[in-house]
């Protein structure tokens, strides 16, 4: 087998060095494809292609700023995001990616954008220039961004002549910042330096078996850590060819993925465990049945709780098509160690342990009983040099044995320099000491135990929630809850996740002064609030729960305490006064009651549509989707089935807030009654035809 082509850390002080070294020995070299909706490729990156197209940016940006300074970056994942990034590197200058920016919902993107712009400081912000001209305005009525951010068209950079000499920055010099996504408080922004990027690329390498032969398949975000460091800039370190599916491409069809890796014969790829188990589910037989995935050896999963059910699901479920269950990769990471700590290939038979779950909420990692039901542990991997990766006790920071639990913390060279313009937090989380260990320790606010010198992560202590793979904070989410539920008069809100049939799900406390709420008006006032927690966010509520006035404590300082509610909601001490949904809503285990049956052509295709989808036999037309549990990727996959059917397809936010199957289907109705009068008259009886039969 070849070997890896990635350079030794102590050969290299920065990234831009690196990618050198590849461009020169490889220029024309293909490296990066990206695929349309179509799964056609809408653009491929030689080396050269992408240096020429780095160096034009970067002379860009020095003519109208400084080396040091933040560029903000607002691309759609493509082949535009990794050229302005690398300019960004190639210029000196420090990268702010940020989410991908929905120009079609510009008031609601807009806060979090001008957050992170004051935030970092940016002094250019970087995007195509339909995204520009939309942003003067809103911009413009910033008194302190107006004078101090530069906007910044990738059509007029490109057209700059090459920068010649390119910035050869020390290790320490800050590469990029990595924001967290979606806080309304003061974001963080993670500075990652060259000698941490370096550093992480090389473990990535070493750790997943890469080479030059390495065929890789990618569809998380760009700006994400792991779709940045692992999908796009590992390509271009190590030297290997790798497709892009865009994410929108992945949640309307998330089979797609395991498409392209068959098409591409890729033997590299990954995603969270939410992926694995969607495509484990897939009712499509007929497409599973084309797949060929022998050749699939390195196949990583990370970025939230990874479970044994789930990678055995989908052992089991693609074993016929060639997949081998030793290509398994469990991973952990976080963006603040920039991206990989730990990893371990193998089956499910030899990464997991059958642990008690009750002597593990003591805090003790165990062999749980013959015959008893256990908790199925995951390994992350092996530990690397002694005292890079610790379990302490959170609160004296003192080691732990193994087999006990506690935070886990790290420090490597791939730990990053801290939260850019934050002092205090960088202090608390990148700068703990470790009794007789030396050098500064990260907090990782994750819990888990070391047996036999791997890592099992079995929670978290910080309240970060993990659905589908992105992360969300429960101050935003409160804050939707406070803003939508005022006739409740609450007194405070609190969020959190918990996990319910292999999946992390979301549950909402609301306090109220009043406590003589009827059932009526407190259950709509509920579905209402739940509602605007799924436009808002994109995320369906589990649970959402009326609780006393007091119910929800707060510490001495006065900060929510939320793993304490939480706490109280898993072992049935939280008083409730009311719960959302109500348990004649149709969930399972609910009670038994009569569904209301679709009527109608569109509300009988609907009800089909839906029950594929949840893998139900039935479900009553007036239930919710919210109450049926259905999360932001299968909403996506039925928005997509609806613009299959009809030619038209709602927007996530437009079906979070239909309140029920029976309201959904009346408003595709409306539209449809609208369509057919343009419609030509073969497609209107052949969809007339279908709709009879559905």
């Amino acid at each position: 087998m070849t070997t890896t082509s990635s350079p030794a850390r102590n050969d290299v002080r920065n990234f831009n060095r690196a990618l050198q070294t590849q461009i020169e020995q490889h220029p024309e070299k293909q490296v990066l494809r990206f695929l349309n909706a179509q799964s056609e490729v809408g653009h491929a990156l030689r080396y050269a292609d992408l240096d020429g197209k780095a160096r034009s940016i970067a002379a860009h940006l020095l003519a109208h700023a400084r080396p040091g300074d933040r560029v903000m970056l607002l691309f759609p994942n493509g082949a535009e995001f990794i050229s302005a990034f690398i300019g960004c590197l190639y210029a000196g200058m420090i990268a702010v990616p940020v989410y991908a920016f929905d120009q079609q919902r510009l008031q609601k993107s807009l806060p979090l954008l001008v957050n992170v712009l004051r935030d970092s400081g940016a002094a250019v912000l970087l995007a195509p220039d339909e995204l520009v001209q939309q942003l003067r305005q809103p911009l413009a009525a910033q008194p302190e961004l107006a004078s101090s951010v530069r906007l910044a068209a990738l059509e007029t950079a490109l057209a700059a002549a090459p920068l010649a000499q390119i910035a050869d920055p020390e290790a320490s010099q800050i590469a990029f910042l990595q924001y967290t996504s979606g806080s309304t408080g003061r974001p963080k922004g993670v500075m990652v330096s060259h000698g941490n990027l370096v550093d992480n690329e090389t473990r990535i390498a070493a750790a997943f078996g890469i080479n030059q032969d390495s065929r890789g398949v990618f569809w998380l975000p760009h700006y994400h850590d792991m779709g940045l460091i692992g999908g796009l800039l590992q390509p271009l370190y190590s030297g290997f060819e790798s497709t892009f599916i865009s994410p929108a491409h992945f949640a309307k069809d998330p089979l797609s993925w395991l498409e392209t890796i068959s098409a591409c014969q890729a033997n590299l790829s990954g995603a969270p465990n939410f992926a694995y188990e969607i495509c484990a589910r897939d009712p499509s037989e007929e497409r599973v049945q084309r797949l060929e995935l022998a050749q699939w050896s390195t196949a990583f999963c990370g970025a939230e709780p990874i479970r044994a059910q789930t990678l055995q699901r989908f052992s089991d479920r693609f074993a016929p098509r060639g997949f081998k269950a030793r290509a398994f990769l469990p991973c952990y990471g976080l963006a603040e160690a920039t991206l990989f700590v730990t990893g371990r290939f193998g089956d499910v038979s030899q990464i997991a342990r059958d642990i008690d779950p009750e002597a593990l909420r003591q805090g003790v990692a165990q062999a749980s009983a013959p015959g008893a039901a256990p908790y199925r542990a995951v390994s992350s991997g092996h530990i690397g040099a002694p005292g890079e990766v610790v379990i302490v006790d959170p609160d004296t920071l003192t080691q732990r044995a193994d087999g006990q639990v506690g935070e886990i913390l790290v420090c490597t060279p791939s730990v990053a320099q801290g939260y850019w313009q934050n002092e205090e937090a960088t202090r608390a989380i990148f700068q703990a000491k470790v009794a007789g260990l030396d050098g500064a320790y990260l907090r990782t606010g994750d819990l888990g135990f070391v047996l036999e010198g791997e890592l099992f992560v079995s929670g978290r202590r910080k309240e970060l929630i993990i659905l589908n793979g992105r992360n969300y904070y429960p101050q935003d989410i409160e804050a939707t809850v406070l803003e939508r539920a005022g006739a409740l008069k609450p007194a405070s809100c609190a969020a959190f996740g918990i996990e319910r049939d292999g999946a992390e799900q979301l549950v909402i406390a609301l306090a109220v002064r009043r406590t003589d709420v009827g059932a009526e008006e407190g259950q709509a006032i509920l579905a209402e609030v739940a509602t605007a927690v799924g436009a808002s966010h994109g995320v369906p509520v589990a649970r959402l729960l009326l609780v006393p006035p007091r119910a929800i404590g707060k510490t001495t300082s006065g900060k929510l305490q939320r793993a304490a509610c939480r706490g109280q909601y898993l072992n049935g001490t939280l008083e409730l006064l009311l719960s959302w949904p109500s348990q004649d809503s149709g969930l399972p285990g609910a009670a038994e009651q009569p569904l209301a049956a679709p009527a109608t052509p569109v509300e009988r295709w609907l009800h089909g549509a839906c029950c594929k989808l949840l893998q139900r036999e039935a479900i009553g037309m007036h239930a919710s989707l919210l109450e049926l549990g259905v999360n932001s990727i299968e909403l996506a996959q039925l928005a997509s089935a609806i613009e299959g059917r009809f030619g038209f397809a709602p927007k996530i936010d437009e079906v979070f807030a239909q309140p029920t199957l029976h309201a959904l289907a009346a408003g595709i109705d409306t539209r449809l009654q609208l369509a057919v009068a343009t419609m030509p008259e073969q497609q209107l009886r052949e969809l007339l035809l279908a709709l009879d039969a559905a």
